[in-house]
């Protein structure tokens, strides 16, 4: 074993000692189907990563390599889940989301009957799958950043997007230009860069309050606790603002309404954050918009104004944004409201 082979399996086992040690630590304290619980799929399938996609391991492995490789293989799919879940607070699971699981299930086991590569064809549908899955996990942690009211889930939007999901489409496409060869001296290299991401990755994740558990909290919005003495004063402002329907205002934005108030960005989304207990702007603003549109939608004077209208009114810039958040906190649509409001 030459030292550059050596130092390779070193590095890819205290990577995968760390990613194992954050796995446990997520998925004994996360309960059912929970983001930790999540978080902790993506560690483990990363650690597997780690130790499979190097040419040293392969001997060590043996015959268990396929079953290592085939673990690996469902890591992207982890990774999706995660970044839905954390990113996303109105998540939930659905089966749908097994669908890409299920299109990999397929390849392994139709490579597993064969004996056969994967002809290129099949490689590149799978491998633009995983790029699929890392691109929509970058737009969603970027997507949204500014209406993100949690202050560490808001940084660790940059962590992720680009330490996470542009590492993995990078190794992606280097697998799709290589295959399951060896890479030469370029292994070394990835055995270096995915040592690093787990570093810096696991200083990110290894506080005393990680942004896992923020996620996975409790929805602050029903845990309201009232507002410090200091912060009175502004939090009057701001409900002042309110009471008079600068949340119809279509396009608000924390910095416009902060300009409103009078305060710095950071320090309204502390305020609405910590005082208020609301986790994102949107849900902030929805929840006097919804209230207003029950009550316009059970006024009989209301009864053939459109929907639409309705929704124009309130700020919203279509109809189709509506309907989801009335319906996601109503439970209702907006038509079947009115309907039983007034007794039709």
């Amino acid at each position: 074993m030459t030292g550059a082979v050596f130092a390779e399996l070193m590095i890819r086992a205290g990577a995968a000692g760390i990613l194992l040690m954050m796995a446990i630590m997520h998925a004994t304290r996360g309960t059912g189907f929970s983001i930790e619980r999540i978080a902790a799929l993506f560690e483990f399938g990363t650690a597997v990563y780690v130790v499979v996609s190097g040419p040293a391991t392969w001997d060590l492995l043996g015959p268990v390599h396929p079953f290592f490789w085939m673990t690996a293989t469902f890591n992207s799919v982890f990774f999706w889940w995660l970044a839905t879940a954390l990113f996303d607070d109105d998540f939930r699971w659905e089966p749908w989301r097994l669908a890409p699981a299920v299109f990999l299930l397929g390849t392994v086991i139709w490579r597993f009957q064969t004996g056969a590569p994967d002809p290129f064809w099949l490689t590149l549908i799978h491998q633009l799958l995983v790029v699929s899955m890392m691109l929509h996990a970058i737009w969603l942690a970027l997507s949204h950043r500014e209406e993100d009211l949690v202050e560490p889930r808001r940084r660790f939007r940059i962590v992720f997007a680009f330490a996470v999901g542009l590492f993995g489409a990078v190794i992606a496409v280097g697998e799709l230009a290589f295959g399951q060869e060896p890479w030469g001296w370029l292994t070394l290299v990835h055995a270096i860069g995915l040592a690093g991401f787990v570093m810096v990755f696991g200083l990110w994740i290894l506080q005393p309050k990680d942004v896992f558990q923020m996620a996975a909290a409790e929805a602050p919005a029903a845990r309201r606790s009232g507002p410090s003495l200091a912060d009175q004063h502004e939090l009057d402002r701001l409900q002042a603002l309110m009471d008079e329907g600068v949340y119809r205002v279509e396009g608000l934005t924390v910095a416009r309404l902060a300009d409103q108030v009078g305060v710095p960005e950071h320090r309204l989304r502390q305020l609405i954050n910590g005082s208020l207990g609301f986790r994102n702007f949107t849900a902030f603003l929805n929840e006097r918009r919804i209230e207003e549109a029950k009550t316009l939608l059970s006024d009989p004077a209301n009864a053939r104004r459109q929907i639409l209208q309705i929704a124009l009114d309130l700020g919203y810039g279509s109809v189709g944004p509506f309907n989801r958040a009335f319906k996601d906190k109503v439970g209702q649509t907006p038509t079947a409201y009115r309907k039983a409001a007034l007794g039709e």
